[in-house]
This record gives C-alpha cells, structure tokens and sequence, in this order.
C-alpha cells in the first residue's frame, strides 16, 4: 500500500507542488493525505495516474482506513 504523502515525498513535491500539478487545491491535498477527505473519483484517477499507480493502492488501503478511523474519533 502506498500513502498519498509517501508518492508525493518519493517524487520530493511540496503540497502545494503537487496541487499546482494536478489543478487540486493545496487544502484538499492536505486533507487526503491525512485521512480528513476522501477525493472524487475523478481526482483520485488524476492522482493515481499521475503517480502511476492504481486508485484504491493510494485511497482505499489499510492506511487510509486508520487515518479516517483516527479522525472520527477526535
């Protein structure tokens, strides 16, 4: 499983690199990447495919999973 802040680390972008790259805003990739917002389908495709790897490998994990469990119960 691959986290959305892991891909975007290994390639060395910021946040907001990684936001002007794709036309996301810098807040929301923020807050997937801490479990806070889950993107659309047609974001999570746009990240996957910029990162070539499969949607549910980055937004559907175990790790993902934990983040939003974690979250939920702040």
């Amino acid at each position: 499983m691959f986290s959305l802040a892991e891909l975007r680390k290994s390639r060395r972008l910021t946040q907001e690199q990684l936001s002007k790259l794709l036309g996301i805003s810098k807040s929301s990739i923020a807050m997937y990447e801490t479990g806070q917002r889950v993107p659309s389908l047609n974001k999570a495709k746009k990240i996957a495919e910029f990162f070539n790897v499969p949607v549910e490998k980055i937004f559907f994990g175990d790790i993902n999973h934990t983040l939003r469990a974690k979250n939920k119960s702040l």
